[in-house]
């Protein structure tokens, strides 16, 4: 963990050249698609997202005045605000990750039933389960998904039918939606990261080898062709979507950049062509960018004298691809290439015949040197296909060819102890050549020479980490629910709910982090039990004003304090909401404590201490046919007013006077603590001692 934090710190704070801006500060450009946000990526000014948008690198900032329409997906990943961000009503928001509001607002749009409204990904945990298997005419050797995970394209071997298709998937199935014959192999197929324009590599045919397709949900239009005259075995889009990496067999240009137009076709006339020594061919599908777009990773074939994987740095002005770092006398092939999306200094490559043959390579881009860091041979007696990592960077897909073991295993990959432990180990009794995790993480799209066309699911119903709110002013627009989620606030926060009901499900928990406070207001926080208000120490504050707390079951509060600093009240026919902190909470002069009917508010709290619960002057504690116990610690209330209304009662666990429910201090009128009984108010010592001292 601490490796990640300080990866994601160095991102977040180092010069990015490759960061790009959406939109312009000058001039309304309307997205009607989704736009995917990579590292440091920036939403500008006037730029309408109507199509939503959605987080890819580690980080990326809304600094638009336009309100959001479509899907929003921060994928785990960090949103930075520099202007409020509003959703449309049709909006929704599908996944969560950390938001740095820097005191902005968030407004949820009136549409939003419950969110995050995806299940959440357990990163640390890449479990798979077969959700639906699609029957092809031949073996399947590349499979992609397009940028919004709505569709999947595949690439088949050559048969009496069309080697190129494309499902839709709408979470259960896939659906054939277009198909195009190639008449050869097709090799390598990869969605652009922001549009629907998809990237063919086949073998030499009469005509070109490469292709690119626009699809408009219905058919594919071919936009740009090539002639190699040889096989283009690896296509794979920069993150940024402005170049399209192309690995051949050709030997004059085994590796080629090519620029890419607005329109998505390719800008031939400003390609770079690297010609390899040795006449090394790049391996089918073993050509990766790393995840911030510097690096381009190149798996090759065995032709003496050069490397078997070779790393090159994306230049500018003029474009280029410059060799910065090799792998040199491995002498045999590297087959599969994989950078860790989360961990950018690790890639991961898969052998041929050579053991280990999975292995993970740090980088060190100061001294352009990879040094192996993991290995693993445990049943891998067969060459490795194809690699490919989760977005949340600790799980890795491999397939590989018909041996030992399963053709299809997924890895758990601790970034601290920095090792490999298999997770699933799934037999094909055939070789996988195709792998593509969703970009939400929550599917894995596999090809086999079994001639089908997979999706397992990669979820797990609980997460593994916490999304972290920061200086942010949430607003509600509607009843909202919150699922499958654990927020934590840090800084200054607020929940304004515009007198909307907050309900919080069995499926997560809310966090105020050390020295933090989380402000609920005008809302009414609904399904509340047992310890889903949690904190981290002492330091971490909530506070209230025109609240209602419904609880559900009983709620124990065991961390942290809370000011009540307007109108709070706390419901639950037959619950009890138990104080067991060790800090002091409030009750503020302008600020009115409601115990409602059949509610028991027990003070225990876990240090012996009778004045945590402290009344301003002015301050209401309000009983309305509640019941106020205290423990063994006692407790002693001063200054404000005790109000009775209805059958309301007393209880504690005292022995003595020392740990009684204490009223004034008797020391000084100034700490007196006022009773008053409404008409209706009746109070009843129900066991245990109470000490009337006020002077």
């Amino acid at each position: 963990m601490f490796k990640k934090i300080i990866v994601i710190l160095l991102l977040l704070f180092m010069p990015r050249a490759y960061a790009a801006t959406i939109g312009s500060d000058t001039a309304v450009n309307r997205f009607n698609t989704q736009q995917i946000l990579g590292d440091g990526d920036r939403v500008a000014g006037f730029a309408w997202l109507a199509g939503g948008f959605q987080l890819a690198g580690l980080f990326g900032t809304f600094d638009s005045f336009f309100p959001v329409s479509g899907s929003v997906g921060l994928n785990g990943r960090t949103l930075i605000l520099s202007q409020d961000l509003i959703f449309a009503e049709v909006a929704s928001f599908a996944t969560l990750g950390n938001v740095v509001g820097n005191g902005h607002v968030l407004e949820l749009a009136a549409g939003m039933k419950c969110i995050p409204q995806s299940q959440p990904i357990d990163f640390g945990n890449c479990n798979l389960n077969l959700l639906t298997s699609v029957a092809e005419g031949a073996d399947v050797n590349a499979v992609s998904w397009s940028y919004d995970d709505q569709y999947v394209a595949a690439g088949l071997d050559s048969y009496a039918g069309t080697e190129l298709r494309v499902y839709q998937f709408n979470g259960t199935s896939l659906t054939l939606i277009t198909s195009v014959e190639m008449g050869v192999t097709v090799q390598a197929v990869d969605w652009h990261p922001s549009q629907y324009y998809l990237a063919v590599g086949r073998n030499a045919s009469a005509t070109q080898e490469l292709l690119v397709y626009s699809f408009n949900g219905a058919s594919l239009t071919q936009i740009s062709q090539v002639e190699f005259g040889a096989n283009v075995t690896a296509v794979t889009y920069h993150p940024t979507g402005n170049y399209l990496a192309v690995g051949t067999e050709s030997n004059a240009a085994e590796l080629v950049l090519y620029p890419v137009n607005g329109d998505g076709t390719l800008n031939t006339g400003g390609a770079v062509t690297v010609n390899l020594t040795g006449d090394a061919d790049i391996q089918p599908q073993a050509l990766d960018w790393d995840a911030t777009g510097a690096y381009l990773g190149v798996g090759l074939s065995v032709t003496d004298p050069h490397a078997e994987f070779e790393l090159y740095t994306l230049g500018f002005s003029p474009l280029s691809l410059s060799l910065t770092a090799s792998i040199v006398g491995l002498a045999n092939a590297v087959r599969a290439v994989s950078w860790n999306p989360v961990y950018p200094d690790i890639v991961a490559i898969g052998m041929d015949t050579l053991s280990p043959l999975l292995r993970l390579y740090s980088h060190d881009p100061a001294t352009g040197t990879l040094t192996l860091v993991v290995s693993e041979s445990t049943n891998l007696a067969t060459s490795i296909r194809i690699l490919d990592w989760r977005i949340g960077g600790e799980c890795l897909a491999l397939g590989k060819d018909v041996g030992a073991g399963g053709e299809l295993r997924t890895y758990d990959y601790d970034d601290m102890a920095v090792t490999l432990s298999l997770n699933s180990d799934i037999a094909y009794a055939d070789a996988v050549r195709g792998l593509s995790w969703s970009h939400s993480g929550g599917y894995l799209a596999v090809g086999a020479d079994t001639n089908v066309s997979q999706i397992y699911s990669g979820l797990s119903l609980i997460p593994d980490f916490c999304p972290t709110f920061s200086d942010v002013n949430i607003m509600l627009t509607c009843n909202i629910c919150l699922q499958n989620c654990c927020l934590r606030f840090a800084g200054n926060n607020l929940i304004n709910g515009r007198d909307y009901n907050l309900s919080i499900k069995d499926t997560c928990t809310i966090i105020v982090d050390a020295g933090s406070n989380l402000w609920f207001k005008n809302v009414t926080l609904k399904n509340i039990n047992r310890n889903k208000l949690g904190a981290v120490d002492s330091t971490s504050t909530y506070s209230f004003s025109r609240a209602t707390i419904v609880m559900d079951g009983n709620t124990t509060f065991t961390r942290g304090k809370f000011d009540i600093i307007g109108d709070t009240e706390i419901q639950g026919n037959g619950f009890t909401f138990a104080y067991q902190t060790d800090a002091v909470s409030t009750v503020s002069q302008c600020g009115k404590l409601i115990l409602d009917a059949g509610v028991t508010f027990s003070y225990a709290p876990s240090v012996a201490s009778n004045t945590l619960l402290r009344l301003s002057e002015g301050a209401e504690l309000i009983l309305n046919s509640a019941r106020l116990h205290a423990s063994t610690a006692g407790l002693k209330l001063t200054k404000g007013e005790l109000i009775i209304d209805g059958a309301s009662f007393l209880s504690s666990a005292a022995t003595s006077t020392a740990n009684a429910i204490r009223f004034g201090d008797g020391v000084s009128a100034a700490n007196n603590l006022c009773i008053h009984f409404m008409p209706a108010g009746t109070l009843q010592l129900l066991s245990g001692m109470v000490v009337y001292d006020n002077v």
